[in-house]
């Protein structure tokens, strides 16, 4: 009887061990998920520099930005010194200044453009300012071709100048003086580029074409192309004359001209220059002279286009 006794008291005294031990061990775990730092750290992201849609500036503070956003609200090059503007009123202040000293450099066609240009922005009669102006270059590109033109000039003239231009009276004053110096009978300045080549230096037996760019040819116009010597040869002038076939003659530089020739009178109204450069040494001969029996001289490419 005593020994079952001291058994079941022993059993007791176990589980109660068991029991103390689990205890303990849930409070160690419970101590340490409440000792554990659940916060989540904070990430500083540095501002991503923010770039202007018209004029490309980059900047990294918003306000600065904002700012900077109100005054840059155009993206305009003066015709004058070809000058770029990103703010209208130092557009505005930079421009007649510009035109009136270097009139003697624009063409009526860049006078046209700039009253188009400032209507389109100030004037409600854009529509027939539009129309009067498309009507003055037509009758400009026609200048020749019909006897009353002057007369019709003046008489759009006229009421381009009775639309009304608030802001720009003095562009008007100085097309009325570009016209009255062509009536006079000085040459009128008609704007010609030749385009950039794709290469400069063509060999003995390739060909390359140069290109002359021209706003508007009048009626009584037309396109002359000269070499200043032997270097190259022309082969071949397009019947519009915007184009020139050259090749090489013999080794050396040659300039080009683009020429825009008065049919009736000769006198020239524009021109532009390309230098050229011949490879035609006694071994560019020969080797033409193989790449020619196996088809394979060159036509260049005629022009690099901006």
């Amino acid at each position: 009887m005593k020994k079952s006794i001291f058994a079941i008291a022993m059993v007791f005294v176990f589980m109660f061990t068991v029991i103390s031990g689990v205890s303990a061990e849930n409070n160690v775990e419970k101590s340490e998920i409440t000792s554990t730092d659940t916060s989540v750290p904070t990430i500083t992201i540095p501002a991503l520099p923010i770039a202007c849609n018209n004029c490309h500036t980059y900047f990294n503070d918003r306000e600065q930005y904002n700012e900077h956003i109100a005054s840059c609200n155009i993206h305009k090059e003066c015709v004058g010194c070809r000058k770029t503007f990103y703010n209208s009123e130092l557009y505005d202040a930079h421009l007649q200044n510009c035109i009136e000293e270097k009139s003697s450099h624009l063409t009526i066609k860049d006078l046209l453009e700039l009253i188009l240009d400032n209507a389109k922005s100030n004037n409600s009669q854009w529509d027939d300012i539009e129309a009067t102006i498309i009507k003055i270059v037509d009758i400009l590109s026609n200048l020749s071709g019909d006897p009353d033109n002057l007369e019709k000039l003046d008489a759009a003239v006229a009421e381009l100048e009775a639309l009304g231009f608030e802001d720009s009276e003095w562009l008007i004053s100085i097309l009325k003086s570009k016209i009255k110096t062509l009536y006079a009978g000085e040459i009128a300045v008609i704007k010609i580029d030749i385009r950039t080549p794709s290469q400069t230096k063509i060999n003995y037996g390739d060909t390359i074409l140069l290109h002359a760019d021209v706003d508007s040819l009048p009626s009584y116009a037309t396109i002359q192309w000269t070499a200043d010597n032997d270097n190259f040869t022309i082969v071949e002038i397009s019947e519009d004359g915007r184009t020139c076939k050259i090749t090489p003659n013999k080794s050396g530089d040659t300039v080009f001209t683009a020429s825009v020739i008065n049919k009736d009178n000769g006198g020239v109204h524009g021109k532009d220059t390309q230098t050229m450069t011949s490879n035609a040494g006694i071994f560019q001969k020969i080797l033409a002279f193989f790449k020619n029996l196996f088809r394979f001289t060159k036509d260049m490419p005629e022009a690099i286009i901006f």
